[in-house]
């Protein structure tokens, strides 16, 4: 949030709409739960406020399933092609799916995505979203 701020203010910039995707949406939704005054709107994209089931949170993966997938993940990053996953109406396109692996082989390592899966399994948001709002004009 502190980047973000320092951004805006060499910018200067009072409000911006923020984008979030993945796991970086839930520091937009941190900054705007904090920083309302400095937020025109907030865009999420494949994001989520917990990564694991609750009882009040049904709909994520258990921890068992959870640390399943990243152990799958760190097996087969770079290795297998990811893309009827990642992109499904790109499944029959070659060239992405050639670059998409080799982007992912050259982004982490596998033990570095795994580590990244482990980490963003700690993110749990839904105390922060009760205090967003829509922004006044």
């Amino acid at each position: 949030m502190d980047d973000v701020r320092a951004v805006m203010d060499a910018a200067g910039s009072e409000r911006a709409a923020l984008l979030g995707h993945s796991e970086r949406g839930s520091m937009c939704i941190l900054f705007s739960a904090t920083f309302p005054e400095r937020t025109s709107a907030l865009v999420l994209v494949g994001c989520y406020a917990k990564r694991i089931r609750a009882d009040d949170y049904p709909w994520a993966p258990d921890p068992v399933e959870r640390e399943r997938d990243i152990a799958e993940t760190e097996r087969t990053w770079g290795r297998e092609d990811p893309t009827p996953t990642l992109a499904p109406s790109l499944a029959d396109d070659q060239a992405f799916r050639d670059w998409l692996t080799l982007y992912l082989r050259l982004s982490a390592s596998p033990r570095a995505a795994a580590a990244l899966l482990r980490m963003n399994t700690q993110i749990d948001t839904r105390a922060v979203l009760p205090s967003i709002r829509v922004p006044r004009s």
